[in-house]
């Protein structure tokens, strides 16, 4: 309790969440890349905290480029998604910012941060880290009400 109460105190000002940024690559399947997290929390998009200063979309790029070795660009905004503190998760609310992203370079490297690296199909993912189950479904209709509409526009 101690512990808990002195992290509390040394926080200052309005409390605000935090912001990380996450990216979603699919392959020419409609499969997902995924990260399984080294921390054993399951798999889950590239993603990471924000920098000070840093934009969300820039955040996900250099996340990808360090957990994956993949260069990519960002293709459209997915959108923003919650996480509320919980015992399950911490004592800080989140955001996610999600980005739809096309591999411009790099080579799938694997980091010291995960186990594995795999291209997945939505429903076949046996652990999915935190709420990334939700920011898969909700990249992946983007995805594929993009590609829906090149089609038509083509």
């Amino acid at each position: 309790a101690d512990g808990i109460r002195e992290r509390f105190t040394d926080e200052l000002g309005y409390i605000t969440p935090k912001l990380g940024a996450d990216a979603a690559i699919f392959n020419e399947n409609n499969q997902i890349l995924l990260h399984e997290r080294a921390d054993g929390s399951g798999w889950c998009l590239p993603c990471g905290w924000t920098e000070p200063n840093e934009k969300p979309a820039n955040a996900a790029i250099r996340e990808t480029r360090e957990e994956t070795g993949l260069i990519v660009e960002i293709v459209r905004f997915v959108g923003i998604f919650s996480r509320p503190a919980s015992i399950e998760y911490g004592p800080h609310s989140m955001l996610s910012v999600l980005h739809l992203c096309r591999i411009t370079g790099g080579e799938l490297c694997l980091s010291h941060e995960g186990l594995a690296l795999r291209y997945w199909a939505l429903e076949a993912v046996p652990h999915w880290h935190a709420n990334h189950a939700r920011l898969a479904q909700a990249a992946l209709n983007c995805h594929l009400a993009g590609a829906a509409w090149q089609a038509i526009s083509d």
